[in-house]
């Protein structure tokens, strides 16, 4: 091979390496215990998310050991823009039958009444 075959061969598989997802790390929690997994983004101000065996999971870092404490604190400052946001919200439905026209209503069955008997739903999100 030549020398610009050389370069063009180094030049290919550095592209390749850079484009290529980082491999999952042995992380070890405060217990010792370890676990393989992959950093996927930060979520809110003190949790992780992970993909572990396939399966994404929202964890505090505090569970980490110290060491992997740093490591994901030095992740999380040199990927900036992986976030997920965790939107958690509670909410409780009032259901109250509609009065229906008791003309219409002669004129159907009780069945189709029941199926097709309107509700006015009030919902409150906090």
């Amino acid at each position: 091979m030549n020398g610009g075959s050389w370069i063009m061969m180094l030049v290919v598989v550095a592209i390749a390496l850079s484009i290529s997802p980082l491999p999952a790390r042995t992380f070890t929690d405060a217990k010792g215990r370890k676990i393989e997994a992959e950093i996927l983004a930060r979520s809110g101000r003190d949790k992780i998310v992970i993909e572990r065996e396939g399966k994404e999971f929202t964890v505090p870092i505090g569970m980490f050991s110290i060491d992997d404490q740093i490591f994901i604190k030095e992740w999380i400052e040199d990927n900036p823009e992986a976030v997920k946001l965790d939107a958690n919200f509670s909410y409780f439905v009032t259901l109250e039958r509609q009065r229906t026209d008791t003309e219409f209503a002669d004129k159907i069955s009780r069945d189709e009444r029941i199926q097709t008997t309107p509700y006015l739903y009030d919902v409150s999100v906090t």
